[in-house]
């Protein structure tokens, strides 16, 4: 895949570009704290079959955009950034698929920001309550959040190692990756580690990635309501799934199929992830 960048408020955003003339076009949008190339066994897979545009989000990876997390409410700067990485291609028939906070991002992209796209390919999108984006309108609300558990625990991440073995060597253990496609923790890292001449250091700070789980100032329910292009889910069957009042999504009528993956599907079956998406945009396309 080629490296290319676009220029958005200022700065650059990265992204992974596989041309395919002709063929129906493919956007990701990646999960909080990884990258683009963390995807490449699973885009490996898609590229015969799309022309595909995978940026790295705002604060992660190669991208060099303003990335204050004090200053961060919600998720659309990151809905806008897909945005404009869209206004710059000739229009084609597109598939957004998005993991996790990406998800999120692309569909609040297409609601509001006039990302164009025909369908939806979801792999454990960020929907909790009504409730839950509320909070953060309310006295205080915003500041709670800064202290729930995944907040927390990216915010005491270590981020500056010696060398890359290090790193390496340390993620390797980590429950976080047990389960990870052979290969895939590589490709994270490639693009996930910054070399500043004397140490490695994470491209996605913790502070940034504390922010990212901290923001709900969105609202993923309205932004479901205002798209007319199909929305296809695939959930995990375990426990830490964020795709959590199920009843709703069912009674929105959104088809929904199930893994045996985890919430971090894409990493660890890449192929089984592959074959959804194939199957998703095949009826997107053909609708």
């Amino acid at each position: 895949m080629q490296r290319k960048s676009v220029s958005v408020d200022g700065g650059e955003l990265s992204y992974l570009f596989s041309p395919r003339p002709g063929a129906p076009r493919l956007i990701l949008g990646h999960a909080n704290g990884f990258n683009a190339g963390t995807y490449r066994q699973l885009l490996d897979r898609l590229a015969p079959h799309f022309e595909i545009l995978a940026p790295d989000l705002r604060g992660h990876g190669l991208s060099q955009l303003p990335a204050k997390p004090a200053a961060l409410q919600d998720w659309h700067v990151f809905a806008r950034d897909l945005a404009r990485l869209g206004e710059g291609e000739a229009p084609r028939p597109t598939v957004f698929l998005g993991h996790s906070m990406g998800s999120v991002c692309g569909l609040l992209a297409a609601a509001w920001h006039g990302l164009r796209v025909d369908g939806f390919a979801l792999i454990e999108p960020v929907f909790m309550p009504s409730w839950f984006y509320a909070v953060p309108h309310i006295p205080g609300g915003r500041w709670a959040y800064q202290f729930n558990p995944m907040s927390s625990a990216a915010r005491s991440r270590r981020s500056v190692w010696d060398t890359r073995e290090d790193v390496l060597d340390s993620y390797r253990d980590k429950k976080l990756f047990a389960h990870w496609q052979s290969g895939v923790l590589e490709d994270y890292l490639a693009t996930g580690l910054v070399d500043d001449g004397e140490q490695f250091r994470l491209a996605c700070s913790p502070q940034w990635e504390a922010a990212i789980f901290a923001s709900h100032g969105h609202n993923p329910w309205t932004a479901l309501r205002q798209i007319e292009a199909p929305v296809r889910i695939l959930r995990s069957s375990r426990k830490g799934s964020t795709v959590y009042p199920v009843w709703r999504l069912k009674r929105l009528g959104l088809p929904m199929d199930i893994t045996n993956a985890g919430h971090l599907a894409p990493m660890e079956d890449p192929a089984g992830c592959a074959d959804w998406v194939m199957d998703q945009a095949a009826s997107f396309l053909r609708d």
